[in-house]
């Protein structure tokens, strides 16, 4: 696997290493390229208005986005810089002080954490290492951590990118794609919902299309190591059925499409301006189908 030193800017599909997470997320491909998280944005409901939104505005951040980047730091050993902040309570003269400083080194791409968060983080650690499946597929000795992937959409021509978690090395064709995700819960109901609601089947699809176009393998699944965030920090590998994998690269073909369109046309359309009807949910109307008829 041909793997490229990080440039300035990516004006060539393959595999680089290096690219830092800030730079990767402000899209070093002039003209711009497709993430998993803005087809994701585009395969909303007025998806064209609400993509440009998000793409023009700052990069957003929160706690939990934070404690998940410590996470991942410590799991895959690259990331952005970290800090220790003691513990603090905003509604005090010192801990509003705290405060200002743990935002600000957060706006300055640093993940910030406190000396508790710290721990739970190195325990996650020390349960994702015992757990035989999860161990292998992020082994430091076999390949590298966050490596961009770029390159052509096959029907439009427009870029696209992902950041792999850990790239590994194909072996007899076949390459494992795993993506490491922090949760509340891990138990396979659950996550089938949260997989829906964050649109993981489009991740899915999205970086696992971004191999095959690249010719690493021949065949790439798509996995996900789950892990809790309380004790006992339990892990769930976990991988999407054929049918989850369908209806995320519809998703992902109808964003794309629409983000074609939005760029040759320069429209990024919203909701209808017309008026809109609707119905009520099925289950109400069915509760008052007797009354009504």
């Amino acid at each position: 696997m041909s793997i490229q030193t990080s440039p300035l800017v990516v004006t060539e599909i393959g595999v680089y290493d290096g690219i830092p997470a800030e730079d990767y997320h402000k899209d070093p491909v002039p003209g711009g390229s497709l993430s998993s998280t803005g087809l994701k944005v585009l395969a909303k409901p007025a998806g064209g208005a609400k993509f440009k939104a998000w793409r023009d505005g700052p990069i957003r951040t929160s706690k939990a986005f934070n404690f998940g980047h410590a996470a991942h730091k410590e799991v895959l050993g690259e990331g952005a810089p970290m800090q220790v902040f003691p513990a603090y309570d905003a509604r005090t003269k010192e801990g509003k002080v705290i405060r200002a400083e743990v935002q600000e080194a957060i706006a300055g791409g640093t993940i910030a954490v406190t000396e508790d968060e710290l721990t739970k983080v190195k325990a996650m650690v020390a349960e994702i290492r015992r757990h035989p499946l999860a161990s292998a597929l992020l082994d430091p000795e076999d390949g590298k951590s966050e490596q961009a992937m770029f390159w052509r959409d096959w029907k439009s021509g427009l870029w696209c990118r992902s950041m792999v978690d850990r790239l590994r090395e194909p072996s007899n064709g076949r390459l494992i794609l795993a993506d490491y995700k922090t949760a509340d819960s891990a138990e396979e109901e659950k996550f089938s919902k949260a997989a829906w609601s964050y649109g993981y089947s489009q991740q899915a699809d999205h970086y696992s299309t971004g191999a095959l176009e690249l010719g690493l393998a021949d065949d790439v699944p798509f996995v996900f190591i789950v892990q809790e965030k309380e004790p006992p920090f339990l892990v769930n590998v976990i991988q999407l059925d054929d049918n989850a994998m369908k209806i995320g690269a519809h998703l992902n073909r109808k964003a794309i499409d629409l983000y074609a369109e939005c760029v040759e046309t320069n429209t990024w359309p919203g909701y209808p301006e017309d008026v809109s009807v609707i119905s009520l949910p099925p289950y109400i109307e069915s509760r008052f189908s007797e009354e009504i008829a």
